[in-house]
């Protein structure tokens, strides 16, 4: 084996658990919620968003970092649509969408943050990426080509909070097709990516290509200190799995394709991608009227015998909250639904939870890790056993323990020979002797024997409380 080759490396991706935020924030008065918005000095500083009747156009207002919008009214027009995707100008993967309206809110048309379909495995020139999620989504995985006996591209995971874990399932696996966060939406959370069927080998030592996961939809919440009518939709559905060929390439008889090619992407030597969950909407007014339709369904998996699948990603939520439900308005799917009276926008909330790997084996991870399989983000000498380093902040403790996180820590290693969880419900994980410093909710840290192979591995960090 190549020296380089047996050199450990790792690809890391970081997740939050949901926690539930604090509960007396539900009896602040419905006069001080809006004034959240109507008294703020920089309402309506974006001016009107209008898309005229019958067009279709996607986002192109730039926006800082935070994706929050202050518009004097919204108006979509019948038959129009606004599309608006995370990599859209002010826009991000993970940030949800927040429109704050000192005015009338009027959808017509439709405001469509899905997610993209994942990418199909059909022809000879497949160049897998990854899907583009709605607004506040998570990208869906890329898939992967294998040629008999290389590996020409990499497959990756889908991203997000249910992200599915490769050669498992889709981007509800991890909460056993049931959608995560709570019924009040904050904190606001778009859909998860679908991966492709595997990466690496698989079924049993057999190189496959793969089609790509689809990608999570949207996260948004449209907040109107005046009222919000909906008669069009608003969409943040899941994106679907992509497809792998029938004998795509088989069709040519080898004339033009090399022989090593032939079958690339056909039913026998190819496997389809999952699909990406369903996203969030969230509307708040004092009053809300309209017969329209909000969707967040999950997306379907794909297919590699040209059939519909009948297996499909989890739905997100909805919610809606007026003093006055007028409305008429449906969900798909509807038990994805809930309605209450107003309770504040959440953007006031304090400091985000967040789980960081710092080193492996005494090295530095490197600066903005982001799992990418083709630019490792460390690499490191010891094949067999390493400790990992990670930092907590705002993640509370235990009462009676503060050199432990509150619930669950959990770390798998996917390497190309399968997934492995190596540490699970705190076993192993003890306090950084190096910290110098208590643990305390705002930072902490830890380390953890975890064992590597040689080659390349991927780490997913996640914390639940």
């Amino acid at each position: 084996m190549n020296h380089h080759h047996a050199i450990p490396s790792l690809s890391l991706c970081f997740l939050i658990g949901l926690g539930a935020f604090a509960s007396t924030a539900l009896g602040q008065n419905n006069s001080e919620i809006f004034a959240e918005i109507s008294g703020d000095p920089r309402a309506g500083s974006d001016g009107d968003l209008v898309v005229a009747a019958g067009q279709t156009v996607e986002w192109t207002r730039p926006g800082d970092d935070t994706s929050i919008y202050r518009f004097s009214s919204i108006n979509i027009g019948a038959g129009a649509t606004l599309k608006i995707r995370a990599n859209h100008p002010g826009m991000k993967e993970g940030r949800p969408l927040y429109f704050l309206v000192n005015g009338p809110v009027v959808i017509d048309g439709t405001i469509d943050l899905n997610g993209e379909k994942g990418g199909d495995c059909l022809a000879e020139n497949y160049a897998p990426t990854e899907s583009t999620p709605g607004a506040g989504g998570y990208a869906g995985g890329r898939g992967q080509i294998y040629a008999n006996p290389l590996y020409l591209v990499l497959g990756t995971p889908g991203r997000g909070p249910g992200y599915g874990i490769q050669g498992q399932a889709n981007a509800s696996h991890v909460t056993g097709h049931r959608p995560y966060g709570n019924i009040y939406l904050r904190p606001l959370v778009g859909g998860s990516g679908g991966s492709p069927y595997a990466q690496g080998p698989a079924h049993g030592g057999v190189g496959h290509s793969h089609a790509g996961g689809g990608a999570g939809g949207g996260a948004i919440l449209i907040a109107s200190s005046d009222n919000i009518t909906l008669n069009g939709a608003i969409t943040a559905a899941g994106g679907n799995g992509g497809n792998s060929g029938d004998g795509a390439l088989d069709a040519n008889d080898g004339d033009e394709i090399p022989e090593h090619l032939q079958g690339l992407c056909n039913s026998f030597r190819a496997d389809e991608g999952f699909a990406g969950s369903g996203g969030a909407i969230r509307l708040l007014a004092p009053t809300i009227s309209g017969q329209g339709q909000l969707d967040v369904e999950g997306g379907r998996d794909g297919s590699n015998d040209g059939q519909d699948s009948d297996s499909q990603a989890s739905y997100g939520r909805t919610r809606l909250e007026s003093n006055a439900h007028t409305h008429t308005i449906s969900t798909l799917p509807q038990r994805a639904s809930r309605q209450g009276r107003p309770s504040p926008t959440g953007l006031q909330a304090p400091a985000k939870p967040k789980i960081t790997v710092l080193s492996v084996d005494g090295v530095d991870v490197r600066a903005n890790p982001d799992a990418d399989s083709r630019n490792p983000d460390v690499f490191f000498a010891n094949p067999v056993q390493a400790m990992v380093r990670f930092e907590t902040e705002n993640v509370p403790m235990r009462p009676a323990f503060s050199d432990v996180p509150s619930q669950t820590i959990v770390m798998v290693v996917s390497e190309d020979a399968g997934v492995t969880l190596n540490v699970a419900d705190g076993w192993g994980i003890v306090v950084d002797p190096d910290f110098g410093q208590p643990n305390t909710n705002q930072r902490a840290r830890f380390v953890a024997p975890v064992t590597f192979q040689p080659g390349h591995s991927q780490i997913y960090v996640w914390i639940r409380w």
